[in-house]
């Protein structure tokens, strides 16, 4: 079979069974029969008699099979991570992918945008796409057929794939997830003052009232340095929460748990513990490595 999985087709089996193929000998001992085979390589023909006489053999001897003509590029399917540059190959091939050396040297490119395809990050990142290809390596044993580039993606989404042209020839590789990159932003979320509506992110300030057991709940979620959603691997993360004003506010629990698997923590209740009009102050993650958030509280 061909690269692209195409069986070669025989004649067909007429009524010598699945499998076979029937063949019509005229009165000097020779059938005439059309084959077509897709897999460019070299090889043999082989054609064993299955009806009276049976057994019998015949060989054609070596044969090459030439690739088509160059009708598509075919890509590699990556495993990226958001952020992390990848290598990507590209090869002119035929219809059945056999590689071709039709676009010998370095080639505009373009890449297909779009829904079904690599996005901005949440960030507004864009893709980093090469401008050009350069078909410098063999494929196949096909020289000057194949290119290899770097790619980087910062959007963490699943279902896309690349699709570059060159010279009006274009493929498209198979789906494919970018995975968010490492966790380096902490973000507080799910913000309720006194059991109210939530709010995502966020905001920078809240008020939970004058009185005695004014409270706001939150929890804190993590992203990569382009604003993907990330999850914590190997181990729960400890997010260390700092409160500047412990005598009139108290936090519960005074960390929050990122648990394995998850990008947002358990939640965390501030306390406005006594009666007063003017009261202040501010809760912060302090964890090294991350970008950290804050919220302010007043009563």
């Amino acid at each position: 079979s061909s690269p692209s999985a195409t069986a070669p087709t025989y004649p067909a089996a007429g009524s010598c069974g699945t499998g076979n193929s029937s063949l019509s000998f005229n009165s000097s001992g020779q059938a005439t029969a059309s084959v077509t085979l897709f897999d460019a390589q070299t090889t043999s023909l082989t054609v064993t008699s299955v009806t009276t006489p049976s057994g019998k053999t015949g060989n054609s001897g070596s044969l090459t099979v030439a690739a088509g003509s160059y009708n598509q590029l075919v890509l590699s399917t990556p495993s990226p991570t958001a952020g992390t540059a990848f290598s990507e190959t590209v090869t002119a091939t035929d219809t059945w992918q056999n590689p071709v050396s039709t676009e010998n040297g370095s080639h505009s490119v373009t890449w297909t945008t779009g829904t079904g395809f690599p996005a901005n990050s949440p960030g507004g990142t864009a893709p980093s796409y090469p401008s050009t290809l350069n078909f410098n390596t063999a494929s196949g044993g096909v020289a000057n057929s194949q290119a290899t580039t770097s790619i980087t993606l910062f959007d963490a989404q699943s279902g896309v794939a690349l699709n570059p042209t060159v010279a009006a020839k274009s493929g498209t590789s198979a789906t494919f997830t970018v995975v968010a990159g490492t966790p380096t932003v902490f973000q507080l979320t799910n913000c309720s003052v006194n059991g109210g509506t939530s709010q995502s992110p966020c905001p920078a300030s809240v008020n939970v009232g004058g009185n005695s057991g004014g409270n706001v709940t939150f929890q804190v979620a993590i992203f990569d340095s382009w604003g993907n959603t990330a999850k914590v691997t190997g181990t729960s993360l400890t997010v260390t929460l700092s409160n500047s004003n412990t005598t009139r506010f108290g936090v519960a629990p005074t960390s929050a748990t990122i648990t394995v698997g998850s990008s947002v923590s358990n939640t965390v209740t501030v306390t406005h513990s006594r009666t007063s009009s003017s009261d202040s102050a501010t809760v912060s993650t302090t964890n090294t490595g991350f970008t950290q958030d804050s919220l302010s509280i007043a009563t």
